[in-house]
């Protein structure tokens, strides 16, 4: 289990030279490293630096949420709670109290660093910190299906154990001139146990590896970042800091493959957010903690991915909810900062942002930026990611239509069965018709039920659905682009869609067109065009979170929040009735229930050709 790869998991094919020359590069990195203790920022006894820090939005709200944590007792999250998700499913429970717990953690260890008022926070800080180091795992109750961290079986890393154990490790050294011997050893124990060394123990071949070391999804990346900081602020032995950083630096490479060639993220702006977010972070210890010997930004399909929110927005603080990606997404100013800051970007000082801890104080251990500026620029009216299948048409009018199409696969890192699928909005509003987002997790959620939710099978999108057969999930189960032509006045994307619907058999063709007309306010048009060696069902619906009112025989309205469009269907002389339901048990997060309109066709047919044209509502 030591092998690093390449590819998608452990079992891929990859050449043994390869293999042995991505360890030897790797190896070359580690050894860049510090042999000494290392954190962002100086400890507490430096009041200069953190009195300097003591004025910014982030130190203000610290404050603020340490005096507010001081009113609440020190308590353990219930064992009871963790044992929810085995028993139902469910993982807010325990998780909201948890989460909680660690962020009262954090800010009262932070006011204690702006403050330095010890007679005020450090007595509330231990107590927290006693419950915090000698809790039997830091994982998360879904990622311990079979109880092994919480009976103390074994230790292995997850989303949440490796953020605790970066920020236990940094808090242990900016504190230790104000904590007792006792104190410093069980944090130091703690994230021994909960973190390093059983990555230690991954990279010396003593224990399996954890399936994140060669996952190319936002785990790899999150886990290995707050590793690295761990591993770089806790005493280890030369041997230990090596043999780990050395598999850490290996295995961050596989990362890179969960992006498509022209820099798309299929997981979504939700988890560039949260996977690529933690990249950066990476990028900036390995930068910061190597005086700017070791840099893995400039790196050719990181550049292009780093660049995903300005190319994706449809317009300024609106995305597509593509994978499992919410309504409404805002990409974070600490991760936009800290991009900027690590491609030289004109950016703000770190200062003048409220950014999350591990961002906030690598942000301070950075040189000073150069420029004073971080507004996002808009993109161009056209923005194409042919090998993600993803193409996104915005308006220059502020209350001009915007536009996003999607190809792609069904075997997409947090896939949804979502072959052709779109979304429409106008202005900066949410999108008013199109992909209805994610769920909230549930036990089901990975699992081989994950399609039952319609929320995340084909029903649920805005997808034909023919002869009452769905898109299949798989990689194979894809869209092939036939056409993307585009000038100043229009564009034409065609996908054939057939292999998303591998249980239809004798299609001659299945293709869905869009295109997208710059005129007046903006026009879109969706033509689906089938041709069946048997007459089938046809359907295509209309998903929303708004209000649909049918205005002629013809014409639809949706109406949702600020915007209003109107849907112009085009049946080729076929009589079609509007079906409606709402989405129940879909445990989607959003206030509004989703709502599904389908244009049906009546009878069955050979040859189908329906056209729904999408304008603003005068």
């Amino acid at each position: 289990g030591a092998t690093i790869l390449l590819g998608k998991t452990l079992s891929c094919p990859a050449d043994e030279t390869q293999k042995k020359d991505v360890l030897l590069d790797a190896k070359k990195q580690a050894q860049l490293l510090p042999q000494s203790v290392w954190i962002p920022v100086p400890d507490i006894s430096d009041r200069t630096f953190w009195e300097s820090k003591r004025q910014t939005p982030f130190a203000k709200r610290v404050i603020v949420a340490a005096d507010r944590a001081l009113q609440i007792p020190a308590e353990q999250p219930p064992e009871e709670y963790y044992h929810d998700y085995l028993r139902n499913g469910n993982r807010t429970r325990y998780q909201q109290i948890y989460f909680d717990f660690c962020r009262r953690y954090e800010n009262l260890a932070m006011a204690l660093c702006f403050t330095g008022d010890t007679e005020k926070y450090l007595k509330h800080f231990r107590a927290y910190n006693d419950i915090l180091c000698a809790m039997p795992t830091w994982v998360l109750p879904a990622h311990d299906k079979k109880l092994e961290n919480l009976k103390r079986i074994c230790h292995h890393i997850d989303l949440y154990s490796s953020t605790m154990g970066a920020t236990v490790a940094i808090f242990r050294k900016m504190l230790s001139p104000i904590l007792n011997e006792s104190e410093k050893e069980n944090m130091f124990l703690a994230v021994r146990r909960q973190v390093i060394t059983p990555y230690v123990e991954m990279a010396q071949k003593k224990r399996p590896h954890i399936w994140f070391i060669s996952t190319v999804s936002n785990w790899n990346a999150v886990c290995n970042a707050n590793t690295m900081l761990a591993l770089l602020a806790s005493e280890t032995t030369a041997q230990e800091r090596l043999d780990a950083a050395t598999l850490l630096l290996a295995s961050i490479r596989n990362y890179y493959n969960g992006f498509t060639p022209d820099g798309y993220c299929t997981e979504g702006i939700s988890y560039w957010k949260y996977g690529f977010g933690h990249y950066l972070k990476l990028a900036a210890t390995l930068r910061s903690a190597t005086n700017g010997k070791l840099d893995i930004m400039n790196i050719p399909i990181i550049r292009k991915v780093a660049d995903l929110p300005e190319h994706l927005m449809l317009s300024k603080g609106i995305y597509p909810a593509f994978a499992d990606c919410g309504f409404s997404v805002t990409t974070s100013p600490g991760d936009l900062c800290l991009r900027n800051h690590l491609l030289n970007y004109p950016t703000h000082s770190p200062d003048q942002i409220a950014s999350g801890l591990h961002n906030q104080l690598l942000l301070w251990s950075l040189p000073p930026a150069q420029t004073s500026s971080d507004e996002q620029m808009l993109p161009e009216k056209i923005t194409a990611f042919p090998s993600g299948g993803v193409f996104i048409f915005r308006h220059p009018d502020k209350n001009g239509l915007n536009f996003v199409c999607k190809g792609g696969n069904n075997g997409e890192l947090h896939n949804h069965n979502d072959v052709g699928t779109f979304s429409v909005t106008t202005g900066s509003n949410l999108p008013v018709l199109g992909d209805l987002g994610g769920t909230i997790y549930t036990r089901d959620t990975f699992t081989n039920r994950r399609y039952q939710n319609k929320l995340l099978s084909s029903y649920g999108h805005p997808v034909p659905l023919i002869d009452g057969i769905e898109q299949s999930y798989g990689e194979k189960n894809k869209a092939k682009l036939l056409k993307f032509e585009k000038n100043d006045s229009q564009t034409t994307v065609v996908f054939d869609i057939r292999k998303a619907y591998p249980e239809l058999k004798r299609v001659k063709k299945l293709k869905r067109s869009f295109r997208y007309e710059f005129a007046k306010l903006g026009k879109v048009s969706i033509t689906d065009t089938a041709v069946f060696a048997e007459a089938r069902s046809f359907e295509t619906a209309l998903t929303t979170f708004g209000k649909l009112t049918r205005l002629s025989d013809d014409r639809l309205q949706i109406k949702y929040g600020k915007v209003s469009i109107d849907i112009a269907v085009d049946t080729n002389d076929i009589p079609w009735t509007l079906k409606h339901e709402t989405l129940q048990d879909c445990n989607s997060p959003w206030k509004d229930l989703p709502q599904r309109w389908a244009v049906c066709l009546d009878g069955k047919h050979k040859k189908i050709k329906l056209t729904l044209t999408i304008t603003p509502s005068e």
